[in-house]
């Protein structure tokens, strides 16, 4: 059955005013984009075929979503769409650990990122995306260090 512009319009609507419907058409847009991408690149490789698939999740909207990321036989095909999604996580983890960094409180920064996202981010949100950041100083505190650095002078006249 192919529906109209006009009906699934009207249908996604309708479901978006459910609890929880947003982050239900955020999933299913998700699936849909990554299926016509695989569809483009199974038409480019010859003897190839879709494989079914892998589950996946990433953060969006002060929530988690989870979807099904399509396969291939030979597992080459990788969806753009995730390295999209996963840029805009490492970049909501940089934001708010540089903004807690500079001083704000965990509250602050998540009245900043409704400003900027549209959606508030609880202050427990705020909390996993500033640990991501603690490990990672707290790897490179522990790093190992080497016993003789050799250091170059230049003088320049």
């Amino acid at each position: 059955m192919l529906l109209s512009k006009e009906q699934l319009s009207s249908v996604m609507a309708k479901h978006s005013e459910r609890e929880n419907g947003l982050h239900d058409l955020m999933e299913i847009m998700l699936e849909s984009m990554m299926l016509a991408e695989r569809r483009e690149f199974l038409d480019q490789s010859k003897g190839n075929k879709g494989n079914g698939y892998r589950q996946g999740r990433s953060f969006g909207h002060g929530r988690v979503l989870e979807f099904r990321i399509p396969r291939d036989r030979y597992g080459n095909f990788h969806p753009k769409i995730l390295a999209l999604l996963r840029d805009q996580e490492l970049e909501c983890e940089r934001l708010a650990g540089s903004l807690y960094c500079r001083g704000l409180t965990q509250g602050q920064v998540g009245e900043i990122f409704g400003e900027i996202y549209g959606e508030h981010y609880s202050k427990a949100s705020i909390s996993r995306m500033i640990d991501y950041l603690r490990s990672d100083v707290q790897e490179w505190l522990n790093r190992p260090l080497e016993g003789y650095y050799p250091i170059v002078f230049i003088a320049v006249r």
